[in-house]
């Protein structure tokens, strides 16, 4: 009895050591806080709403054994990939409590759905948070982090899930037994020891539990089958299998399959290469004549000549047909990779027609039917008598009987005679205007070559020539020939007329001067034109081969000017118009021609008249202009103030040229006194400096006194009008 107390004792005593120095995950005094944060807008870019009447929530977390609360009603959530849920909702306003063992509840966060909207949450451990509320209940858990190569593998401690790596977590001080593992990788197992209020950093590197098997195939992109299930094609490499043995099977069509067993060792990758041993042959059929349907098991598959490079091998039923043909039927064996080929000679049903005509492109109409132009081949026709017609524009048309007898080509080649012979006109004069038909063909002389033969009328036609209409027959290979001379239908104008007389024929001009020209045998109006003067209009009336002469003397428009000067001194004053000296006044112009003229009467000791008049056609104008003396006038005075402005504007251009001369010798010599070595060279320069200055100075102000005397005459000539 007392043993057993003792036992009991023992074992509670353990279990109390236990619980101090391990605690750990089992005990609920040290909770872990969570924290809850939006998505980023790229992670909700990629996921679509379909139904208007749906939102979601995506929430993505590494807690493990997290629960999520709705208090409104969810559709329904799928866990896309671990750690990454969404939760299909109804629009509107929701509260979503977030809750795992170990840690604190983020409760009531309420979020907001419109229809079709996305909306995301991130939900971590806070590690910060969860130290200073352990530290506010007086508590002093240690920071336990635990990373693994390769990450994202599942911590368990003391034999509970308590998340992935890379993993941080508070534990209270103690021992615990630590397990880190992931698929296709050796589990690694440790103790750790948590320092309480310190960092534990564990660091773990899982060994590989896996291989690799690289398949390649010649040829390439051959199905691969791993234990039976297809994986993917050639070239193919696994991703981590476990150790073991493989079945790897490679397919593809018109090959063999291939079979082979793979060992899969950790870490290394095992190579199966396969070569394809053909499942096909190739089969060629020829026929004469070509064009033949080919037919394989019943089965149309091309015509004559016909060929297939992979044909999947065994035996077939080749039949070659065509209309108007014999069938043949073979059975042929095709072979792994080994070529078949099949001729056949076809017995025919038909003959063949082949036909040539000189010339070529004519019609051809084949019992009756036109089927197309020479030259003309290859027409397939039931044995027996055809009839052949050949047409062509220019050609008498051809008509024969044919006997086509089965597989013999009847070949024909055809001259077809021509309808046509040809045309030449020549007329004198030439260049007539020519209709045949009423159709007009062009000037002569006309020639056309080809030309069907029969009857036509010609028409010519030209300026100053009487029409002429005859017939013409063109005959087969002839050259027909018409020579005419074209009946004059004009009488000839000599014009008299001055060389600057414009002479004008019915309205149109045809030249200056005198002109001989042949007009047309009727009345014509003609007309001499010139500047200022009344044209000249005769009617004249012509016969044929008639001459006559005209004379064109246009009237001149002229009125009359008489110029009178005054005082009597200035009566002989010299007349010039438009700067052509006329004599001396006074003078009397009788028949001047209409126009506006300059008018200058020029008398010495007088100053000169000018004036501009218009004389019209038959008016009368007197002149009688007072000419003014030149001593007194106001001419004289503007001459003499004129003058003055022009000495003084000699005398201001002199002194303005000694003020720049004098001020560019003081320059040269202030140089030399910088440059002097001596006490008397640089006193002797300085004093030429100011001398030159001064000189300068004076030449300036002279200069102003002379521009300003240049101003005050030059406003003083200004001043007299």
């Amino acid at each position: 009895m007392l043993n057993n107390r003792k036992t009991i004792l023992l074992t509670l005593a353990y279990l109390f050591l236990s619980l101090f120095f391990f605690g750990g995950v089992f005990s609920q005094d040290i909770l872990m806080m969570m924290q809850l944060e939006e998505l980023p807008e790229k992670d909700l870019k990629a996921f679509v709403v379909r139904n208007p009447d749906e939102a979601v929530l995506i929430v993505k977390s590494m807690v493990p054994d997290l629960q999520i609360i709705s208090n409104n009603q969810t559709i329904r959530q799928e866990e896309v990939e671990r750690g990454r849920w969404n939760y299909f909702v109804k629009p509107g306003t929701h509260l979503f409590t977030f809750k795992a063992e170990g840690y604190l509840s983020i409760e009531n966060s309420k979020i907001y759905f419109d229809k079709k909207s996305v909306k995301g949450v991130l939900i971590k451990v806070d590690i910060a948070a969860s130290m200073e509320k352990a530290r506010a209940e007086n508590k002093t858990p240690g920071i336990v982090i635990i990373e693994s190569d390769p990450d994202n593998a599942e911590v368990i401690i003391n034999g509970r899930l308590s998340g992935t790596t890379p993993y941080q977590g508070l534990l209270s001080s103690g021992k615990y037994d630590l397990e880190v593992t992931k698929n296709l990788y050796i589990s690694a197992k440790q103790e750790i020891l948590v320092t309480p209020d310190e960092t534990n950093p564990v660091k773990i590197t899982l060994q590989p539990n896996f291989g690799f098997i690289e398949v390649k195939s010649t040829p390439s992109n051959a199905n691969v089958y791993l234990d039976a299930k297809p994986v993917g094609t050639t070239p193919y490499k696994s991703g981590g299998l476990p150790a073991g043995k493989y079945s790897i099977e490679i397919r593809k069509d018109l090959y063999h399959p291939f079979k082979q067993e793979a060992t899969v060792v950790n870490g290394q990758i095992v190579p199966v290469v396969a070569i394809l041993l053909p499942a096909f042959g190739s089969l060629e059929v020829t026929s004469k004549p070509e064009g033949m349907q080919v037919y394989l098991d019943g089965k149309f598959v091309g015509s004559t000549p016909y060929s297939n490079k992979q044909m999947p091998s065994g035996q077939y039923e080749l039949r070659v047909t065509a209309e108007l043909v014999n069938d043949e039927t073979r059975t042929v064996s095709i072979s792994d990779g080994q070529p078949s080929r099949e001729d056949f000679s076809m017995s025919l049903k038909y003959g063949t027609i082949t036909i040539k005509s000189t010339p070529d492109t004519a019609k051809v109409y084949l019992d009756q039917k036109p089927v197309g132009n020479t030259p003309y081949s290859n027409t397939r026709l039931l044995p027996g008598q055809h009839t052949i017609k050949l047409q062509k524009e220019l050609y008498h048309d051809f008509e024969e009987t044919v006997n086509i007898l089965a597989g013999k080509s009847a070949d024909l080649d055809l001259v077809l005679p021509p309808a046509y012979g040809s045309l030449e006109v020549i007329t004198t004069p030439s260049g007539m205007s020519m209709e045949l038909d009423g159709k007009r063909v062009g000037l002569t002389p006309y020639r056309n070559e080809k030309l069907a033969s029969g009857t036509y009328e010609i028409r010519l036609s030209g300026e100053m020539v009487r029409e002429v209409t005859e017939r013409i027959t063109i005959t087969d290979g002839k050259v027909a020939l018409k020579d005419i001379t074209m009946p004059k239908d004009y009488g000839t104008l000599d014009i008299d007329a001055e060389s600057d007389v414009e002479v004008y024929i019915d309205g149109s001009l045809v030249g200056k001067g005198k002109i001989r020209k042949n007009v047309k045998a009727e009345s014509h109006k003609i007309e001499g034109q010139k500047v200022k003067h009344n044209p000249d209009t005769q009617m004249i009336s012509l016969s044929i081969g008639e001459t006559k002469t005209a004379t064109l003397r246009p009237e001149p428009r002229t009125g009359k000017l008489t110029i009178m000067v005054s005082p009597n001194a200035a009566r002989d004053a010299q007349i010039l118009i438009n700067n052509e000296a006329q004599g001396p006044s006074p003078k009397i112009f009788p028949n001047i021609l209409e126009g506006t003229y300059t008018i200058v009467l020029q008398k010495e000791g007088f100053l000169p008249y000018e004036d501009i008049i218009t004389i019209g056609y038959q008016e009368e104008k007197q002149l009688t202009p007072t000419m003014l003396t030149y001593e007194g006038s106001r001419k004289q005075t503007r001459d003499r103030w004129s003058k003055k402005r022009n000495w003084t504007l000699v005398g201001t251009t002199l002194f303005a040229s000694a003020a720049i001369g004098t001020k560019i010798l003081a320059n040269q010599k202030y140089d030399r006194y910088q440059k002097a070595t001596t006490t008397d060279d640089a006193v002797n320069f300085r004093k030429q400096v100011n001398n030159y200055d001064n000189y300068s100075l004076i030449s300036v102000a002279v200069g102003g006194v002379f521009a300003t005397w240049t101003l005050y005459n030059q406003i003083r000539k200004g001043s007299v009008k």
